[in-house]
Order: structure tokens, then C-alpha cells, then sequence
């Protein structure tokens, strides 16, 4: 029956690295329209729609610099319907400012952002799972994971939730962020042994959540702190308590708040008695249980008091009972552990590589207007020092590189154009220098004696009214067919 829970979970595929498959549809709007390959947007050669939210669609693309550096980014834009809501792309843009604000290596590495018309962040690729991939493997009972792995990898989580309770701006006044949806489906385990939290601030926040696609609130509320849930006041209690729910499913191998419906789930937060993980997995040891049940106390008061603090208790509990697991250890299960996941992942790695150049060196790629990433805006990759942490490549400096395919393009229209002014302009002169010396030659020698004035017979040679004689529209006069003049 637990297993059956599972596999109803709707992840929504915000964990980027997910390797392809089907994305959920929406029975309420049209599938998203970005999902060709091999399109060139910009700076960005997009490969594959990877999922797709009721918010957004995450893009897996290489970025390409003008030294030849590749490397393969994820671009979650927001659906252009989602964006024109005022409401959600200010909380949107906002939240994405503050997290590309913070540098933690277990924090996934935001390099950009774009609130123009089109709305998106570009964040570093991890190669790796996300965790509810991990749980749902655990619990059908497809993997074993050792209570020490489990604790090095939710010790990682701890560290860097508490570097986003302590965040100060430039000023050193503090931030006050919170995550609010701790979940595994916002958590990413690499191959090289490293726990990445995702999506700070950007997930859905309420159960009031219209974007939110049916289906996909009953998982996410699990997760959900007490109070969250009773829309009481929060603070960073709320996130140790998400991570504990984490740990304790990690460590047991089994969901811990279940039901059939959002009404269920809540009360199975708000009720359901927490039995000792050592009572539920023999392999865990007893000294283990005080740690994960300090975290889920359902009084915040009573709860362990900041993530820095759940992190120390686990640091201390795998030392006294000997567990010393390094991130090495936990690269090495996950080596092992998904060696068949691991090949496809480094299959997919290369084949995206691949598809990117052969994108750029198509030249009606070259020759689309950019959709994904045009509409202006502005981009705060200016205004960020280099951010460089795990497995991504940051970016620095004013603006992200453009491929030297666009720069040479641009060049090349910017020719064109030039050329067809420069011809129009002597064209324009030439025509009114022929006009010129034609008038000239009507009007006979210039050593012509002058005769004096006398008046015209009727009706010749009259001046036409309203038309100077010196000026521009007379030279047309003496061109008339029928050589009047």
C-alpha cells in the first residue's frame, strides 16, 4: 500500500537533472510550444524540454561562450500565461534575486535571470537524482541505503538551510529567507556525493495555489510544517521540521505522512503518532532516533532550534557510533547503488553536448529570432560576483557570453544594411544630378545675348502658379513629355 502512495506522487520535475520522459499535461492549457530540439535561443542552444509544471517547463541547453566553453545549464521558464500574473512574477523575481544572492556548495548555483517578457532563471545542470526518486527506490524495496549515508546527506541539506536562515545583504542586515518547501522532489543527490537544495522561495507555497496541477498538492503538503499548514507564523523551525521528515523517510525507508486526499495528509501532519526510526528499521541505530524526533516535534517551541543545531546533533551521532561517511562515501553508493542510471545520465550528458553543436552549425537555426529569451528585461548576472559551487560552472561579469555564430550573423545583417543605404543614397544623388544638368542644357549657353523682357503671347510660356523657379520640384517642368517648357 505505501508502495501504491508513492507511485501516485505527481513530481512536477522542478529536480532539473531528471533524465527525459513524459511530461504531465495539464487538462486546463495547451502544452508549452518550446520542446523542438536543437533550437538556438540566444546564448543558449536549448536540447530538450525536460518537464513541466502547472507553472513552468524546465529546459535542459547548453550555454556556449566565445572561448569554447561549453557547458550544459537548465532554464526554467515560466509559462507565458503563469508570467502575466503581476502578482506571482513579483514574488517570482524577488525570490530568484535573493537566491542567486547566496553562494553555498549545497545550494544549487542560480547564474541568471530575465523578468523582460519572457520569465525564467538559469541555473547550473547537476548531474545527479533528486530524492524522491531515492525514497521511491527505498521503498520498493530496489535499494538499500545505509543510515549513515542518509544522515551525510541530510547534514549537507542542514548546513545549507542554515546558511539561508543566516543570509545578510550587502549591509549586513539579514534577509530573513526561509525555504517553505523542503520536499525531495526540491532535493538533488549527485554522482560525486553532493546534496543540492533547489527552488528557494520559487515552489508553490499554499494550498491555495492556482497553478498548482491536480494531483501534485497531496505529496508537497507531507512535508509541510504544523504550523505551515495551520497558516500560523513561521521561521526557519518550519524548514528543520521539513527536513526531518526527509530524514526520518531516508532513514526508515518508508513514507511517513500518508493519505488518500489533502484533508487526510493534513491530518496525518497534525496527528499521526511518530514512531522511532530504529522501531521501524532495525538497521538504524537507537542513537539516531533522538536526533530525527527532536526535529519533528509538532511544537515549534520544543523543536530542535535551527538547522545549524540538527546538523551538529547528526555530526555528533555518526562519530559516536563510528560512522565516519565523507562525501566520497556517498558518491560512491550512488555510483554503485545506480550504476545503470549513472551510464544513462553520462550518455544523456554527452548526447545533449552533441546536439547543441550540431544545432549551432545549422544555419536556419541561426537565422531564427530568439523567442525563449527575448523580450528585454533586465538581468542581474551583471550586478553578482562569480558564483562557482559543485558541479556547476558559474558566470561572470556584465553579460552572458554570445555565441560567435550570433555575433557573426548580427555582423553580417548590420553589412547588408549598410550597403543598401549607401546604394539608395547615390542612386537619390545621381538622379537629381541628370535632372540638374538636363535644366541647364534647356536653358541654352550662357553667353546667350540677354533679350529684353517683353510680354508672352497668350497663352505661352506662361509661369505655372505656386512653383519657384529655383526650387527643387521646378526641375521637373522641363522633363514634361512633349517638350513644353
Amino acid at each position: 500500500q505505501a508502495s501504491s502512495e508513492v507511485d501516485q506522487e505527481d513530481d512536477e520535475g522542478w529536480s532539473v537533472p531528471a533524465l527525459p520522459r513524459p511530461a504531465p499535461e495539464s487538462p486546463t492549457r495547451p502544452r508549452a510550444t518550446h520542446t523542438a530540439p536543437s533550437s538556438a535561443e540566444g546564448s543558449y542552444s536549448i536540447v530538450r524540454r525536460n518537464a513541466v509544471s502547472g507553472r513552468a517547463e524546465t529546459l535542459l541547453a547548453c550555454q556556449r561562450g566565445l572561448a569554447g566553453l561549453e557547458q550544459l545549464v537548465v532554464i526554467k521558464r515560466v509559462l507565458p500565461e503563469v508570467a502575466q500574473d503581476a502578482h506571482f512574477r513579483r514574488v517570482f523575481v524577488q525570490a530568484a534575486r535573493q537566491a542567486i544572492s547566496l553562494d553555498h556548495p549545497h545550494l544549487v548555483d542560480l547564474q541568471d535571470l530575465n523578468d523582460g517578457h519572457a520569465l525564467y532563471v538559469v541555473m547550473e545542470y547537476l548531474s545527479g537524482e533528486d530524492l524522491s526518486y531515492l525514497i521511491r527506490r527505498l521503498v520498493r524495496e530496489e535499494l538499500t541505503m545505509s543510515p549513515a549515508v542518509a544522515c551525510r546527506i541530510v547534514a549537507q541539506l542542514a548546513e545549507a538551510l542554515q546558511h539561508v536562515h543566516g543570509a545578510c545583504d550587502m549591509q549586513g542586515q539579514p534577509l530573513n529567507l526561509l525555504h517553505l518547501s523542503v520536499a525531495p522532489r526540491n532535493i538533488v543527490v549527485t554522482y560525486t556525493g553532493a546534496a543540492k537544495l533547489l527552488d528557494l522561495g520559487m515552489s508553490p507555497a499554499d494550498s491555495q495555489d492556482v497553478y498548482t496541477l491536480p494531483g501534485t498538492l497531496k505529496s508537497q503538503l507531507a512535508y509541510r510544517a504544523p504550523e505551515q499548514l495551520a497558516h500560523a507564523e513561521v521561521d526557519g523551525r518550519a524548514d528543520v521540521f521539513s527536513l526531518g521528515v526527509v530524514l526520518y523517510e531516508l532513514l526508515t525507508q518508508q513514507r511517513l505522512f500518508k493519505g488518500d486526499n489533502e484533508a487526510n495528509v493534513i491530518k496525518s501532519v497534525m496527528e499521526l503518532p511518530v514512531l522511532a526510526p530504529s522501531q521501524v528499521n532495525s538497521s538504524v541505530p537507537p542513537a539516531f532516533d533522538q536526533v530525527v524526533l527532536g526535529a519533528l516535534e509538532r511544537d515549534p517551541e520544543r523543536r530542535t532550534p535551527t538547522a545549524g543545531e540538527l546538523q551538529r546533533q547528526l555530526e555528533q551521532t555518526l562519530a559516536e557510533t563510528r560512522n565516519f561517511v565523507t562525501l566520497s562515501d556517498v558518491a560512491h553508493w550512488m555510483q554503485q547503488a545506480l550504476a545503470d542510471r549513472w551510464s544513462e545520465r553520462q550518455d544523456l550528458e554527452r548526447q545533449a553536448l552533441q546536439e547543441a553543436r550540431d544545432a549551432t552549425a545549422t544555419p536556419s537555426t541561426l537565422a531564427q529570432l530568439p523567442s525563449l529569451l527575448s523580450g528585454g528585461g533586465s538581468s542581474v548576472n551583471s550586478l553578482t560576483p562569480s558564483m562557482a559551487t559543485g558541479s556547476g560552472v558559474s558566470v561572470s561579469g556584465a553579460a552572458l557570453p554570445v555565441p560567435y555564430e550570433v555575433l557573426r550573423e548580427g555582423a553580417s545583417r548590420a553589412l547588408v544594411v549598410t550597403l543598401i543605404i549607401s546604394v539608395a543614397i547615390l542612386v537619390v544623388v545621381a538622379v537629381a544630378g541628370i535632372a540638374y544638368r538636363l535644366g541647364q542644357r534647356d536653358e541654352g549657353p550662357s553667353d546667350r545675348p540677354a533679350a529684353m523682357p517683353t510680354e508672352p503671347p497668350a497663352g505661352q510660356g506662361q509661369p505655372r502658379a505656386g512653383l519657384a523657379e529655383d526650387s527643387p520640384a521646378s526641375l521637373l517642368v522641363h522633363v514634361v513629355p512633349g517638350g513644353a517648357t
